[in-house]
């Protein structure tokens, strides 16, 4: 902790944006800690294995460095990560939370103005991860559209741009209508509210069963060009679904998301994923 000198260096470093709001995050820490009755006793206390913890996500510093900056060996590194993990995950997934449809009303964005009844806007993200050594793990991981082995996980933003919806993780296989679908994020929306995705989405059916509006850019079909009306409908949808694209790049910051992710840690990978929504 002697490192961090200000909030910047605590930015750069765990990706919490003030020293007021990581120690609001240590204090819930001990008191979920104590209601739990935890009998294990800790070299380091919540502080430093909190900020451990977020130093491993945001940077993807590897364990025998950061064991040399918490005076730890390596596998009591490790295991403080895949512990705290557990801990974090219970703090910050309430965080990520599905807005009523009136609070969305009151902060939607002048880009949204044709598309009011907008409830989520959502899109999918890949991570590369290490190759599997199972050949069933292989083939359900392998992605098409990347070339290499990943995980997916769909993410869904209010028109406001803050995070309202996360889905499970799935291999690199899975469609993006496979995730929307299994998600189950129809049953959240009302009749009446809309869905904004893009081309990938191929929703239609579901949305319309659902009673949910379809935002998505036209497709071309057989025409070789668009229609006016077609094309200003593209630019007016790709002018709102750019803060999908923001917010997934917010997450992708944290570089544990951005690299090649070992095959250790996708155990953790959905409390990873709720943790950095969270963040």
């Amino acid at each position: 902790m002697d490192l961090i000198r200000n909030d910047e260096d605590l930015v750069a470093l765990t990706g919490i944006p003030s020293m007021d709001k990581l120690l609001k995050l240590v204090n819930i820490g001990e008191f979920v800690i104590k209601s739990l009755n935890y009998n294990i006793n800790f070299s380091l206390d919540v502080l430093h294995r909190i900020v451990l913890v977020l130093m491993k996500l945001k940077l993807n510093t590897s364990y025998k460095c950061l064991a040399v900056l918490f005076g730890v060996c390596k596998s009591t590194c490790t295991n403080y990560f895949y512990e705290t993990i557990d801990l974090l995950y219970l703090i910050l997934k309430p965080l990520v939370l599905w807005p009523s449809k009136s609070s969305i009303s009151k902060n939607i964005p002048k880009c949204f103005i044709k598309f009011t009844s907008t409830r989520v806007v959502v899109d999918g993200t890949e991570t590369p991860i290490e190759v599997p050594k199972c050949l069933s793990c292989r083939i359900r991981t392998y992605s098409f559209y990347k070339g290499k082995h990943t995980i997916k996980f769909m993410v869904g933003i209010s028109p406001d741009g803050l995070i309202t919806f996360v889905s499970d993780v799935y291999g690199g296989k899975a469609s993006d209508k496979h995730i929307f679908v299994e998600s189950n994020i129809l049953e959240k929306c009302d009749i009446g509210n809309g869905v904004m995705a893009d081309k990938g989405f191929l929703i239609e059916e579901e949305c319309s069963r659902a009673g949910v509006k379809l935002f998505r850019p036209p497709f071309l079909k057989k025409n070789k060009q668009l229609s006016f009306e077609d094309g200003t409908m593209n630019t007016d949808i790709a002018r709102a679904r750019v803060h999908i694209e923001r917010a997934i790049q917010r997450l992708k910051i944290f570089h544990v998301l951005k690299n090649n992710m070992p095959w250790k840690c996708l155990s953790k990978i959905d409390k990873i994923v709720y943790i950095i929504c969270g963040i």
